[in-house]
């Protein structure tokens, strides 16, 4: 008996590697450029708030430097930043910088200017610049099913005043969500210092109550007049959880069927 031929052969890893490619980019981290004002300043809030640490380097230096976020005034346009250690060199004219940092597992950075140093209690300030954007890199830890166009699953927020919106869900993970929503999304949703009520109506007659927190809000590449919502959970309980997880298994069995239907 024969073996395949080359040219199969050949197709069939070329097939491999993309499914393995396509796996791999479920655990991978996307960056998200945020512009937007309310989400900008409540991840910076939050980052002032944890105290966490920060790393600034600038293009005219090879030294790397730590600092804090003292004050976070968008209305003001600055940023107030805690002394760098190690302490800058006199001759060293700091200009352009670049601060990164992590929050709850997210890579924030900014790229911004000094505006001035001044001094408090014989501790330099530096008051920089108020970012015009920042880049949110969240990397995902968990596999994320992706649930297609023929399947209607409801997703509901529940604002303030009684209010909630519906849309549908996208793709889910034990860690979070991904839903596409109308594009008259209230303001208030991409305020990431709150978390919001949510729950999904699963096929399956269970309804998963939960809070998330607003990781991203982009518009939909594959739907007119839509926007898509990344979310993550927060405090999912175990009963909650074991719901997201045989869902999630479900979801990728009937994937790979599809799959291995259409090969």
């Amino acid at each position: 008996m024969k073996g395949p031929s080359s040219a199969a052969a050949r197709h069939r890893g070329t097939r491999i590697m993309s499914q393995r490619a396509a796996i791999a980019g479920n655990y991978q981290g996307k960056i998200e450029k945020i512009s937007d004002p309310t989400r900008m300043s409540g991840l910076l809030q939050r980052a002032m708030e944890s105290r966490v640490l920060l790393a600034v380097s600038a293009p005219n230096s090879t030294e790397a430097y730590n600092s804090a976020l003292l004050d976070v005034r968008p209305e003001r346009g600055y940023l107030e930043l805690d002394e760098f250690k190690p302490k800058p060199e006199p001759s060293q004219k700091l200009d352009k910088l670049h601060v990164s940092t992590r929050l709850n597992g997210v890579e924030i950075s900014f790229v911004t200017r000094v505006e001035s140093v001044g001094e408090r209690d014989g501790i330099a300030l530096y008051r920089v610049r108020y970012p015009t954007s920042l880049n949110y890199l969240q990397r995902r830890s968990h596999y994320r099913a992706r649930v297609g166009f023929a399947r209607t699953i409801p997703v509901t927020l529940y604002l303030e005043g009684g209010q909630s919106i519906v849309g549908h869900l996208r793709d889910i993970s034990v860690g979070g969500i991904g839903a596409s929503f109308p594009l008259d999304l209230p303001d208030s949703v991409a305020d990431s210092r709150f978390a919001q009520d949510c729950s999904i109506a699963l096929p399956t007659g269970e309804t998963i109550k939960c809070l998330i927190e607003v990781c991203f809000i982009n518009h939909s590449l594959q739907e007119d007049n839509a926007r898509i919502v990344g979310a993550r959970f927060v405090r999912l309980g175990p009963q909650e959880l074991g719901t997201v997880a045989r869902f999630v298994c479900a979801v990728d069995r009937e994937g790979m069927k599809h799959r291995q239907r259409h090969k």
